[in-house]
């Protein structure tokens, strides 16, 4: 079983590993439909999203915005679901994280948020220096914490964005961390208001000790004006921590500059109201080719309506525009 709060609807989320035979101690690997070879996969119930397509569109637009490098993603895709002959109705087949996915090598990090709180929105540093496979809220997920225990470069990046002055932040922060990728994925997660994604569901990866971090996108459900219990959330709201807070007022490497430039460029091409509702459009006629609505309101008493849930996307879409040209113009 995969989620957490999650975990208490009566349709679960599954991931499931590739072995070579029963004894599950010989791991493998498979590729599925089009996607990348992976050990590891995850079978998304879509329990709380009205839409069901949440997460999917909003990784579609994050590839789309850049190069697969600077943008990592995840392909997933609907499929019905039979499990020992019961049927389960819809869920999305998805490509998870991994090192293999990722293409980590020896000298990789990566390390996620677990949960919101002030050690993960950059508000404070964790009590005690990390020593385990978690500090604070943060979690390493490569190496595996088997192996080895490394904090070093995250910390460094955790005390300066935290601790350090103003003229040392601003000197040093374009040296430890991608402001290219840090401008999309804060014009991403205020785009889609994803509240739930600058502190826990992101990601910091760093694919050699040389290179600079990325953010890495995870769990975009809770968007496009719902929460993640499906309630109606506003549009009006900036997505913000720390880390943003300071790039913006403190401006290193003129990122104000290079911020609205970036927000200008995609308005006219990934953010524009026509492109945005054609990548949902794309996703919801998929859905009713499969007849959805029937298939979860039969298996799982899930009432569905993909016309008005579509018709209150493109509409929470026209205000947050509004409201973000003001903010970024």
């Amino acid at each position: 079983f995969r989620g957490a709060s999650s975990l208490r609807y009566d349709k679960k989320s599954y991931g499931f590993r590739i072995y070579n035979d029963k004894s599950t101690e010989n791991e493998s690997h498979a590729a599925f439909f089009d996607f990348e070879n992976n050990e590891d996969w995850i079978l998304d119930a879509l329990y709380i999203d009205q839409s069901k397509l949440r997460n999917k569109t909003s990784f579609e637009l994050w590839q789309s915005m850049g190069d697969a490098e600077n943008h990592v993603s995840i392909e997933s895709r609907y499929v019905e679901l039979f499990m020992n002959n019961n049927a389960l109705g819809l869920y999305a087949f998805t490509e998870d994280f991994t090192a293999r996915l990722l293409d980590l090598n020896g000298s990789s990090v990566l390390y996620k948020g677990t949960d919101n709180s002030e050690a993960t929105h950059f508000e404070e540093l964790p009590h005690k220096a990390p020593l385990s496979s978690k500090w604070g809220d943060w979690q390493q997920k490569y190496p595996k914490p088997s192996e080895t225990i490394v904090w070093d470069d995250f910390q460094a990046l955790n005390e300066l964005v935290i601790t350090a002055d103003d003229a040392d932040f601003k000197a040093n922060i374009g040296q430890q961390i991608d402001l290219d990728n840090i401008i999309d994925y804060f014009l991403l997660v205020n785009l889609c208001s994803a509240y739930d994604n600058i502190g826990k569901n992101w990601c910091f990866l760093k694919r050699n000790s040389t290179d600079k971090f990325i953010i890495v996108p995870w769990d975009l459900d809770a968007t496009w004006g719902r929460d993640a219990t499906g309630d109606f959330y506003a549009s009006q709201i900036i997505q913000t921590n720390k880390l943003f807070n300071r790039l913006i007022d403190l401006n290193p490497e003129d990122f104000n500059f290079r911020l609205q430039t970036r927000w200008y460029n995609l308005r006219k091409d990934q953010f524009s109201m026509q492109n945005l509702s054609r990548l949902f459009g794309n996703n919801f006629d998929l859905l009713r080719e499969y007849n959805v609505e029937t298939l979860e309101l039969r298996k799982w008493d899930i009432p569905m309506n993909l016309s008005a849930e579509e018709r209150y996307i493109n509409a929470w879409i026209e205000k947050r525009l509004v409201v973000l040209d003001e903010k970024f113009n």
